[in-house]
């Protein structure tokens, strides 16, 4: 997550001497304190377009290929076999069944990218600030009239005036210090965020870790000693075994749905058979399959 800096560096502040006439110096106090607030905006609009632009890229995207990715088990439920596509012929050596797995892993990593980063939170964060030292800009800029008003009513060199002038160095000094607190909040929020966001993902690269286990499959062919052949053992319609007799088995397989296949030959005749079957993290399924030998 990218560290939140000081907004703007202040304007370079000249105390008033208050020499001769007051007014150009009450001038310069009302400028100084536009200026900080202007500068807070600024740095907050520009940095909130960059965020929001990422942060709506990252959940489209993530979006997008959530769908496809849960897709790709209804497909391979569909069809035995992938589609002989002209267009799918540079995809004719991958196991299909791991396309939806890897559709998901790539939207939940960016999803937790977003997370982690804090572009959707900071998005959000800015505009809050943003509005709060809107507000406070506005508030100020309607006192200061009652106050410029109260000033221009009073009579040079005289208590009145004075007194006059000193509501308006606190009028500024609180609308300053209310902007940069409302910045130090936005601060203070980013800082317990990346700290709740550090622990959290550490805790999901273990869960994801455990959650990812590869198990494995144990298929029994009840009629595979009838077969002339070797028996080809398929996961998802790529080969991963072969073997005589009725026992195979596939391993390192990604926890999920999966299609296991056999197939084989007795005679002139091809004999094959199919199943799905759902594997845990971890877990080690046992799968029976009847080819139908005679």
């Amino acid at each position: 997550m990218a560290a939140t800096v000081t907004p703007q560096t202040p304007p370079r502040w000249v105390p008033p001497d208050w020499s001769g006439d007051p007014a150009p110096h009450v001038e310069q106090l009302r400028s100084y304190a536009e200026e900080i607030i202007e500068g807070e905006l600024g740095w907050y609009l520009r940095k909130k377009k960059g965020r929001s632009s990422v942060s709506q890229s990252l959940r489209f995207t993530a979006l997008i290929l959530t769908v496809l990715g849960g897709l790709v088990p209804l497909l391979i439920a569909v069809f035995e076999a992938p589609p002989d596509w002209p267009w799918l012929s540079w995809a004719a050596g991958m196991r299909f069944g791991q396309v939806g797995y890897v559709l998901l892993a790539l939207a939940g990593g960016l999803v937790l990218l977003d997370k982690y980063f804090g572009f959707s939170t900071g998005w959000m964060r800015y505009i809050v600030a943003m509005q709060a030292i809107e507000k406070a800009r506005e508030s100020f800029r309607l006192d200061w009239i009652g106050l410029r008003r109260a000033f221009a009513n009073t009579q040079p060199q005289t208590a009145e005036q004075a007194e006059v002038i000193e509501r308006m160095i606190l009028r500024a000094r609180s609308v300053i210090l209310e902007v940069k607190e409302h910045s130090e909040k936005e601060t203070q929020a980013w800082i317990l965020e990346f700290q709740t966001n550090l622990a959290q993902f550490e805790k999901d690269v273990k869960s994801q870790m455990e959650a990812s286990k590869p198990g494995g499959i144990e298929v029994e062919i009840v009629d595979g000693n009838k077969a002339d052949s070797p028996i080809e053992l398929a996961l998802d319609g790529m080969i991963a075994d072969r073997f005589v007799g009725t026992a195979g088995s596939i391993g390192f397989v990604a926890p999920g749905l999966h299609r296991v296949s056999a197939r084989t030959r007795k005679g002139d005749r091809d004999y094959s058979a199919s199943a799905l079957v759902n594997i845990g993290p971890g877990q080690i399924c046992p799968v029976k399959l009847t080819l139908k030998i005679p």
